[in-house]
């Protein structure tokens, strides 16, 4: 009895006791907070505040492009994912995936895209024990008169099925794996 008397108080919000440390730069926040449960006892947390993120899946010639792999100290080696970036302004999307899009795939004019879809209405909390960050994706159709430098193309899949199983093999990241689902799911990939 008392363990499900105790799962009902499980509503109730914690209580912020105390701010233990805040260290903050341009790119993220570093916090430690002492809180106090439901039944009152303090518990020591850290997170860490990171701006939101923006990840694109541009489509070219229905074909996924995707910049060359980054470097990710996180897992000490690079990855396959799609662009991305830190998103300055979320009432922006279509601005803010343009920005990301030109910078990574050096693409220098403006209008890029042909075709545009948000692939979730809210940012997806990427680790809410932990982060604050939020995830927003979004799928952008190049317009057909604009010509991609190969060098800045790091791969290319079809965008059918052959391709797209060719890129979840290969592809880690969790977060471009939860956008390319959903984008999937939505059918805005062309009907893949």
């Amino acid at each position: 009895m008392a363990k499900f008397s105790r799962m009902a108080n499980r509503g109730r919000p914690w209580k912020l006791q105390s701010r233990i440390v805040e260290m903050r730069n341009e790119w993220m926040a570093l916090v430690g907070e002492r809180w106090s449960d439901e039944e009152a006892n303090q518990v020591d947390y850290w997170r860490v505040e990171n701006p939101d993120s923006l990840i694109v899946i541009v489509i070219a010639d229905s074909r996924l492009l995707l910049p060359p792999p980054s470097f990710r100290p996180g897992v000490g080696r690079s990855t396959l994912d799609f662009c991305g970036g830190r998103l300055r302004n979320p009432e922006d999307l279509r601005g803010e995936a343009e920005r990301i899009v030109r910078k990574e795939l050096g693409l220098g004019e403006p209008g890029l895209f042909d075709g545009f879809e948000r692939v979730n209405p809210v940012g997806w909390e990427t680790n809410s024990s932990f982060e604050s960050q939020r995830v927003f994706g979004v799928v952008g159709v190049l317009r057909g008169d604009l010509v991609v430098d190969a060098d800045r193309v790091g791969s290319s899949f079809y965008c059918n099925e052959a391709g797209i199983a060719d890129l979840r093999e290969q592809m880690t990241c969790l977060q471009c794996r939860g956008v390319l689902g959903e984008a999937l799911r939505l059918g805005l990939l062309g009907g893949v």
